[in-house]
Protein backbone atom coordinates (compact mmCIF):
# COMPACT_ATOMS: atom_id res chain seq x y z
CA UNK A 1 0.00 0.00 0.00
CA UNK A 2 1.10 3.57 -0.85
CA UNK A 3 1.50 6.27 1.70
CA UNK A 4 -0.20 10.02 0.50
CA UNK A 5 3.82 11.08 -0.83
CA UNK A 6 4.64 7.77 -2.49
CA UNK A 7 1.14 8.04 -4.16
CA UNK A 8 1.59 11.95 -5.15
CA UNK A 9 5.12 11.03 -6.65
CA UNK A 10 3.80 8.58 -8.96
CA UNK A 11 0.58 10.49 -10.03
CA UNK A 12 1.66 13.92 -10.06
CA UNK A 13 4.48 15.70 -12.19
CA UNK A 14 6.28 19.12 -10.84
CA UNK A 15 3.71 20.80 -12.87
CA UNK A 16 0.47 19.23 -11.25
CA UNK A 17 -1.61 20.07 -7.57
CA UNK A 18 -3.98 17.95 -6.09
CA UNK A 19 -6.29 20.30 -4.13
CA UNK A 20 -8.31 18.94 -1.07
CA UNK A 21 -10.26 20.86 1.14
CA UNK A 22 -13.23 20.30 3.74
CA UNK A 23 -15.70 23.55 5.19
CA UNK A 24 -17.12 22.88 8.30
CA UNK A 25 -19.08 25.36 10.38
CA UNK A 26 -16.44 26.67 12.90
CA UNK A 27 -13.25 26.00 11.02
CA UNK A 28 -12.11 24.32 7.35
CA UNK A 29 -8.67 22.73 6.37
CA UNK A 30 -7.05 23.01 2.58
CA UNK A 31 -4.76 20.28 1.38
CA UNK A 32 -2.36 20.79 -1.81
CA UNK A 33 -0.27 17.66 -2.75
CA UNK A 34 2.56 17.33 -5.09
CA UNK A 35 4.70 15.16 -6.57
CA UNK A 36 7.06 15.40 -3.56
CA UNK A 37 5.03 17.06 -0.66
CA UNK A 38 1.67 17.55 1.31
CA UNK A 39 0.62 20.52 2.72
CA UNK A 40 -2.17 21.21 4.49
CA UNK A 41 -3.59 24.89 6.06
CA UNK A 42 -6.48 25.60 8.87
CA UNK A 43 -8.73 28.05 7.07
CA UNK A 44 -11.82 30.32 7.99
CA UNK A 45 -15.35 28.70 8.58
CA UNK A 46 -18.52 28.18 6.32
CA UNK A 47 -20.08 31.48 7.02
CA UNK A 48 -16.97 33.54 6.15
CA UNK A 49 -15.96 31.39 3.16
CA UNK A 50 -19.68 32.10 1.76
CA UNK A 51 -19.07 36.10 2.05
CA UNK A 52 -15.77 35.84 0.82
CA UNK A 53 -17.01 33.85 -2.07
CA UNK A 54 -20.26 36.54 -2.56
CA UNK A 55 -17.59 39.29 -2.77
CA UNK A 56 -15.84 37.60 -5.59
CA UNK A 57 -18.45 36.58 -7.59
CA UNK A 58 -19.82 40.01 -7.28
CA UNK A 59 -16.06 41.42 -7.91
CA UNK A 60 -16.13 39.02 -11.15
CA UNK A 61 -19.21 40.38 -12.72
CA UNK A 62 -18.58 43.99 -12.73
CA UNK A 63 -18.35 45.24 -16.42
CA UNK A 64 -14.48 46.18 -16.04
CA UNK A 65 -13.71 43.11 -15.03
CA UNK A 66 -15.07 40.90 -17.59
CA UNK A 67 -13.56 43.74 -19.85
CA UNK A 68 -10.03 42.44 -18.15
CA UNK A 69 -10.61 39.04 -18.39
CA UNK A 70 -11.40 39.26 -22.55
CA UNK A 71 -8.48 41.23 -22.97
CA UNK A 72 -6.14 38.78 -20.52
CA UNK A 73 -7.92 35.92 -23.39
CA UNK A 74 -6.94 37.40 -26.48
CA UNK A 75 -3.61 38.59 -25.52
CA UNK A 76 -3.35 34.67 -24.59
CA UNK A 77 -4.54 33.44 -27.11
CA UNK A 78 -1.96 35.45 -29.68
CA UNK A 79 0.39 33.55 -27.58
CA UNK A 80 -0.84 29.64 -28.68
Amino acid sequence: MLDAQQAAGALLDENTVLLEYKICAERSYGWVVTNDAVYSVELVGREKIRALVSRLSTARAADDTLDADRDLLERRSRFE
